[in-house]
């Protein structure tokens, strides 16, 4: 692993984190993450786009939810967002507890179809059916142009200060 960058939320927060002009020298990407969202009540979403593309439906997800005490479901989106991957703790949660992610971004400069794996864990202390503890994800974002940026929007609050999420590049040799 090689660092690329590394974004640390200040104090006033960020509805999102930007990682912008990727170098194309690496054959894969991986983002670490620890979140929490300033969202007053369940778990925030988030979501993933590419190069900036907001319309068109290139990027799909189906992602596993669990949680604790509630059997695993499957959601599914198709309307140009890769959902669920960076998902983190609400203020509700304990003042300590960061939701933390690792997502791999393999082959992001080759090929029609950009594949994204993710793993999320929260630690779920409502075991509310809105709190998942795990969540499991594949995505993937229909272009011939290689991932340049990766946008991680959060879904309803900010990220507070001292989320964190890192970029790194991945070589083989």
């Amino acid at each position: 692993l090689e660092l690329i960058t590394n974004t640390v939320v200040g104090g006033g927060g960020a509805s999102s984190v930007t990682f912008s002009s990727i170098p194309a020298t690496y054959q894969h990407l991986m983002i670490v993450a620890s979140g929490r969202s300033a969202r007053d009540s369940y778990q925030d979403g988030s979501n993933v786009r590419f190069n900036g593309e907001t319309s068109g439906g290139n990027q799909s997800a189906v992602t596993m939810v669990q949680n604790g005490n509630v059997p695993a479901g499957t959601s599914e989106t198709n309307d140009n967002r890769v959902s669920y991957l960076f998902d983190c703790p609400a203020a509700q949660a304990l003042a300590d507890q960061f939701g933390t992610s690792l997502v791999y971004f393999p082959n992001y400069r080759w090929g029609e179809f950009k594949s994204v794996i993710g793993w999320n864990a929260n630690s779920n202390t409502s075991f509310d059916t809105n709190d998942y503890s795990n969540d499991f994800c594949v995505g993937s974002w229909r272009s011939t142009s290689a991932v340049t940026s990766i946008l991680i929007e959060n879904g309803v609050g900010n990220f507070v200060e001292h989320s964190t999420f890192t970029l790194y590049g991945i070589n083989s040799a």
